[in-house]
């Protein structure tokens, strides 16, 4: 029977426990708030609205002020705390004010009301515990603020005193003769003088769009920036050549060197650079540099013509005293052979053929000297091309022979121009004497055409030919198909042509192929206006 009721006692127990729970958040026997405001849409309308922003506002706050202690590490982080619970507490008051106008949870709101209450007593405590530090913390604050009015004023006369500085820096600066700059120590250039502006045509803000590209050379750029880059990684002084374009879109060479500023521990604060204008002395330079080439060239086609010169001339005046060493020999000897026919006819053309050797030479080295001076005369008159060239075979038949070749075959139209004669037929033996020298001994033609503005004069041989590589070459001074040794010469017979056809507005080329034979063409105009 105990038992029963026990247990009875404990089952009410629980019933009564869960009906207070249930009581506490229950809206039975209550009504919402808006009835004591008759519904009333716009007195419903000014609560709502101002309990909103109120509680918003609370809210916010207090989410600052834990972002606050959570993010910075700043003093009185307790009492912080706790004034954030406390707003955050009345921002929730303020939104249950709304909720209870339609919903009577009365007892939802009082306790949150409880929470705000302890939040506000503790706050107060801790207030009142810690009012001597806050009074410090003002004292501190007044303080700081005297003190920063006081740096303020001494900024204020550091800075007047330094735009004075800078203000006369830039002046200085604009009326040096070189393009200067300043750069931070990434090495952005921020700052330039008004003789960057003048020559380049730029300003700042181009030059901080465009860059170094804007008045770069391409072809250098990326080397600058290299060496730009270096002397940054290690603060080592910078100086480079390079051109910079000026506002005429012309490029002028500079010498650039930056020295890097620097605090009193090292560390680089700017660089200060200059850009100094080295177009007309690297252009004397180089003008030196040209002419030093020109005369060790000039010493090496000195020594190396004396050397072929001397060896040319050495030949054939050895044969000529050979020859009257030999005949004087017999003379004094009373030897018949010395006044046998055929014996003086050898005798005289060896010494014919040598001494046309020598005149040969002494002619190409005087037409050079007159080359080089720019006084290769040129007397024009009126001729025919063929008949110079039938002439002068005539004349060099007899080479051919003693060379062992056969007469050279001719075939001619007449061709009536205005030329140099003497120089005309000196370029005809000048490519027969080639012919002579390369042909191998093999059949030699010449022809002279009518192309109507224009004659054309071919000399081919059947020769050892000329190789591609040296088909440009053979027309340079002192220079052959084959070795010096191989045959005799000055290696001025082509040069000399060319140069005489250049001189009557012609022009001469070869074609060949090594091992079969030369043809040489001459093409000159039948009436040249130059004198």
């Amino acid at each position: 029977m105990n038992h029963h009721v026990h247990k009875a006692d404990i089952n009410n127990s629980s019933t009564s426990l869960t009906e207070s729970i249930q009581d506490l958040f229950s809206q039975y026997g209550f009504m919402p708030h808006g009835h004591c405001y008759l519904w009333k849409p716009l007195l419903i309308s000014i609560h709502v609205a101002s309990d909103a922003l109120i509680g918003l506002a609370y809210v916010s706050i207090s989410l600052t002020l834990y972002s606050l202690v959570k993010k910075a590490n700043i003093s009185f982080n307790r009492i912080v705390l706790c004034f954030g619970v406390f707003i955050g507490a009345c921002g929730l008051t303020h939104f249950m004010e709304i909720w209870n106008l339609w919903y009577a949870d009365y007892w939802l709101a009082g306790f949150i009301k409880v929470i705000t209450a302890i939040a506000s007593v503790g706050t107060g405590i801790y207030l009142y515990k810690m009012r001597h530090s806050l009074v410090e913390i003002a004292l501190s604050a007044k303080i700081s603020e005297e003190r920063g009015l006081e740096l303020e004023k001494l900024h204020q006369t550091n800075s007047a005193e330094l735009l004075r500085v800078r203000d006369e820096f830039a002046t200085m600066a604009d009326h040096i003769s070189q393009l200067s700059w300043m750069a931070d120590q990434t090495g952005h250039i921020f700052w330039y003088n008004q003789r960057w502006y003048d020559y380049t045509g730029s300003n700042l803000e181009e030059m901080a769009g465009w860059g170094w590209e804007k008045v770069h050379d391409p072809i250098e750029l990326k080397r600058v920036i290299k060496s730009w880059g270096h002397s940054l990684a290690t603060g080592q002084v910078w100086e480079d050549t390079f051109p910079l374009k000026g506002k005429d879109g012309k490029f002028r060479w500079f010498l650039s060197r930056a020295m890097p500023i620097k605090d009193e521990h090292g560390k680089i604060l700017r660089w200060f650079g200059t850009n100094t204008d080295i177009e007309d002395q690297r252009n004397n330079q180089i003008k030196l540099k040209n002419l030093a080439d020109i005369l060790k060239q000039a010493l090496i086609s000195r020594d190396e013509f004396l050397s072929i010169a001397s060896h040319e001339l050495k030949t054939p005046l050895t044969t000529i005293k050979l020859q009257s060493q030999w005949q004087k020999r017999l003379v004094e000897t009373q030897d018949e052979k010395a006044y046998e026919k055929e014996r003086i006819n050898q005798y005289v053309d060896e010494i014919d053929s040598m001494v046309n050797k020598l005149v040969r030479i002494v002619d190409d080295m005087l037409d050079i000297s007159r080359i080089r001076s720019g006084n290769l005369n040129i007397s024009k008159e009126e001729s025919d091309l063929s008949a110079i060239v039938e002439s002068t075979l005539a004349r060099m038949n007899r080479q051919f022979e003693m060379a062992g070749y056969k007469s050279p075959s001719f075939r001619g139209e007449a061709v009536r121009g205005t030329w140099d004669t003497m120089r005309m037929e000196q370029v005809v033996q000048n490519l027969l004497t080639n012919a002579i020298k390369y042909g191998n001994k093999g059949p030699v033609s010449v022809e002279v055409k009518n192309l109507g503005d224009k004659a054309l004069l071919s000399v081919k041989d059947s020769g050892i030919g000329i190789p591609k590589d040296s088909l440009e070459r053979i027309f340079k001074r002192f220079e052959r198909a084959v070795d010096r040794n191989e045959v005799s010469g000055l290696g001025l017979g082509l040069y000399i042509t060319e140069q005489i056809l250049e001189a009557h507005g012609g022009r001469i080329w070869v074609e060949s192929e090594f091992n079969k034979g030369a043809h040489f063409f001459v093409e000159l105009p039948l009436i040249h206006s130059r004198n």
